[in-house]
């Protein structure tokens, strides 16, 4: 398995740096110190930039990492008691831009007091429509960008 599928994309590392989450992890996107017109980003451990512009480094979190900075329940602050949610992670296939399929995860968090019967049981009782991707890592990473954005969770606890 290739280390990019084991960290969150560039573009969920980017966001979760723009929103204030704590840059520290055992991986890192950073760029090289000599730019060329048609860089790339990598990924490298702490130790390979710990003399290098830590500026030029984005926080390339694992999924281990980005569990620890979950939530294990949210509580939305309304419609008590139906208030409170925990985590819920699935694995199922999806079909890849490749039209193979393929394993993938989903995330979501589900109401542990709702009802459980009826018509829109199921629905009611997820947070949000669920996210997913074949990488644990980006799931984790978008549900994390989500709970901020949302306000249902606040980054500087983090």
């Amino acid at each position: 398995m290739k280390l990019e599928d084991q960290v969150c994309s560039l573009e969920a590392a980017k966001k979760l740096k723009e929103i204030g989450i704590y840059q520290e992890s055992f991986f890192y996107w950073h760029y090289p110190v000599y730019q060329r017109e048609d860089f790339t980003w990598e990924i490298t451990t702490m130790h390979k930039i710990f003399y290098e512009n830590m500026e030029r480094c984005i926080s390339a979190f694992t999924a281990a990492e980005l569990l620890q900075l979950l939530p294990v329940h949210v509580d939305i602050k309304e419609e008590e008691p139906f208030n409170r949610y925990s985590m819920v992670i699935n694995r199922f296939y999806l079909y890849n831009q490749q039209e193979k399929m393929v394993p993938a995860f989903i995330v979501n968090y589900e109401c542990d007091s709702c009802e459980t019967t009826g018509p829109d049981a199921f629905i009611k009782r997820k947070m949000i429509r669920n996210i997913y991707d074949e990488n644990l890592a980006n799931v984790l990473a978008n549900m994390l960008i989500y709970l901020i954005e949302e306000n249902l969770i606040n980054e500087r606890k983090i």
